[in-house]
């Protein structure tokens, strides 16, 4: 009971802001690094478990000329990226797991073929494709109602669902470093569901299976692409709040969005005898300072905060902020790169 009143007021002594931060790309493409080449590895293997896959599917059809329209849409998303990469797509298609499984990485011999043809730097290989549509059907029964009271008319109402599912996984490779990426799986799913005065009419309205298919990997490509560029994210920030009349007082700037204002009040608390509240203030000055995006002023205070004030928070902040300022440099030569400029303005 002691330990859940002291969390209580602990908590009652902090407040969060929500604070938009710059996140690079998940996919670490290099600077230099500008021509792309998709590659197509969606090919069945010959030999008894792939046939078996085949067979179970029962939608492998669906997948044959899938992986060409995916590979279509992510060279038209990535072309639309500011112009930072220029995509093509490699002919043909290569053999892989033939399942919604990543198979065993490609060998380096065949990417620096692949790339060499194409005079790319990148290779970008979906290599996990699977279409799954499951059927299911039911029925009910229906009593039409006359004048509130049951008739003796029954008439019969059918019910289709449909189940599709997408499997999908890409590898990138990059030529030059001999690295891998990015190694990326996922799944689109769709229920529908129709009905119809016999089983067969119920189907009937269900949409072409095709076309479903066709949607969910085109969809799945256009938001793979956007794992190559920069983007932003909210983060929470806690601070002290409460518990001095000088915290509450800075607190009710920061509500107002002035955070100048309450880092004067936090450095007229630096003086403090109390090495807690020193500490506390000095926590303070750090979240306001990314606040106001001067990261290495944020930072600087954060480990001040408990390398001269013991406060337990500074160090994990400091080490939070590290990891901001290497996003924040990597998401500016990005967006550099994108033809998007400095984001910070600077």
């Amino acid at each position: 009971m002691v330990l859940a009143i002291a969390a209580a007021l602990f908590t009652g002594c902090t407040s969060q802001r929500n604070l938009s931060v710059n996140v690079p790309a998940e996919v670490p493409v290099p600077g230099p690094a500008k021509r792309i080449v998709l590659m197509d590895r969606t090919e069945p293997r010959s030999g008894f478990s792939n046939t078996f896959e085949a067979l179970t599917s029962r939608e492998s059809g669906l997948d044959a000329d899938l992986g060409h329209e995916m590979n279509e849409v992510l060279q038209e998303t990535l072309g639309e990226l500011g112009g930072r990469f220029e995509v093509v797509i490699a002919p043909g298609r290569y053999e892989g797991s033939g399942t919604g499984v990543l198979p065993e990485p490609l060998n380096w011999d065949t990417i620096i073929q692949v790339c060499a043809r194409a005079d790319a730097d990148i290779l970008i290989a979906l290599e996990a494709l699977d279409a799954d549509v499951n059927y299911d059907f039911s029925e009910r029964r229906i009593q039409e109602i006359n004048n509130g009271r049951p008739s003796e008319r029954i008439t019969v109402e059918h019910l289709a669902k449909h189940k599709t599912t997408v499997r999908y996984g890409w590898r990138v490779y990059d030529r030059r470093g001999r690295t891998i990426l990015d190694m990326f799986t996922d799944q689109s799913t769709i229920h529908q569901e129709s009905t119809g005065t016999t089983k067969q009419n119920a189907k009937n309205g269900l949409p072409a299976k095709g076309g479903v298919v066709q949607g969910l990997g085109r969809a799945a490509a256009r938001i793979y692409a956007q794992r190559f560029a920069p983007t932003t994210s909210s983060v929470k920030r806690t601070f002290y709040s409460g518990g001095d009349r000088r915290l509450r007082s800075a607190y009710n700037l920061t509500r107002r969005n002035n955070w100048e204002g309450a880092i004067h009040v936090w450095e007229s608390m630096l003086a403090d005898p109390k090495a807690k509240l020193r500490g506390k203030a000095c926590f303070n000055i750090a979240v306001a300072y990314e606040s106001l995006g001067d990261l290495p002023r944020a930072r600087a205070f954060a480990e001040r905060a408990t390398t001269e004030f013991g406060n337990k928070w500074g160090t994990g902040y400091a080490a939070e902020l590290d990891v901001h300022i290497t996003d924040e440099d990597r998401a500016r030569t990005e967006r550099v790169l994108l033809g998007q400029g400095d984001p910070s303005g600077q």
